[in-house]
């Protein structure tokens, strides 16, 4: 009670898609997708959050089973705005669960715009 999936299923509230410069692996791309998502949900007032995505990457960054200098300053921002929060869950979902995400991060690779929301 009271918390907010952020993902496709259930009652669609809002979504985005960008297209993120000088990103160019792609675990520097999903967790800053991760981060924009969390922006997001902050600014629009959701304080318990569950985050689902279709990478186990970005998962063991976030617990710390996993370290990499070059995509540990967005480690710490995804750290950063999980305290502004109320209380937050991380959690692995299969694409095929996960396809609005899926399509949207495809569909921002041929878009003419570098950002849209919907």
């Amino acid at each position: 009670m009271g918390w907010l999936i952020c993902n496709n299923q259930g009652t669609f509230l809002e979504a985005g898609m960008g297209k993120f410069e000088g990103r160019s692996i792609v675990m520097e791309l999903e967790l800053s997708a991760l981060i924009w998502s969390m922006q997001a949900c902050s600014s629009l007032g959701y304080r318990k959050i569950i985050f689902e995505g279709d990478n186990f990457g970005i998962l063991k960054y976030i617990k710390e089973e996993a370290y990499s200098s070059r995509c540990q300053h967005l480690v710490n921002s995804v750290g950063a705005w999980k305290s502004r929060f109320l209380s937050t869950s991380f959690v692995h979902v299969h694409r095929q669960n996960n396809g609005s995400a899926d399509l949207l991060a495809k569909k921002s690779i041929i878009s003419p715009t570098d950002w849209s929301l919907f």
